[in-house]
């Protein structure tokens, strides 16, 4: 009997764990982000740790800098602050988004807002007839109220090939 009951426990065992792993405990639905979120700062908190981890390490245990304790602790602190200031210049220096990546996701902002939700474009048409009165017709174009000689040309050649006092 013994037998029999251990391949129907196994029997049972291996239906409710299939049973689990394919509808009790799914892998849940990916949702997009924006960014990586808390572990940005995180990886900066731990890029200043490691430069004053190494600093400390260069100052104090090579035998480079034969100066007593109180110089070194001064060397470190300042060698630190200059590694700071410049991994915080470089990371305010280098954007955190390419250009082109920005492109894209404007790229894809305007499709979406035209394709995806219908809006109508910009009517970025000029009507001529508001600047109507800023124009002269052909007509009306003399050269007889020149303002000076050498001003105006009555031949293309006068204009291009002679030059102005």
């Amino acid at each position: 009997v013994a037998p029999f009951m251990a391949a129907v426990s196994e029997y049972v065992q291996i239906r409710t764990d299939g049973w689990k792993l394919c509808r009790a405990f799914k892998r849940c639905q990916p949702i997009g982000a924006q960014d990586i979120g808390i572990w940005a700062s995180i990886f900066q908190l731990t890029t200043y740790a490691s430069v004053i981890s190494n600093a400390g390490i260069v100052m104090f245990t090579g035998d480079w800098f034969p100066y007593k304790l109180s110089t070194r602790i001064w060397m470190f602190i300042l060698f630190q602050y200059v590694l700071c200031g410049l991994m915080t210049g470089l990371d305010a220096a280098i954007p955190d988004i390419p250009e082109d990546v920005e492109m894209q996701v404007e790229r894809t902002a305007f499709f979406e807002k035209f394709i995806v939700e219908g809006a109508e474009p910009d009517d970025d048409k000029v009507d001529f007839a508001d600047f109507a009165h800023q124009h002269k017709k052909p007509h009306e174009i003399t050269y007889e109220n020149r303002t000076h000689e050498t001003q105006y040309f009555d031949a293309l050649e006068g204009s291009v090939f002679v030059d102005l006092p």
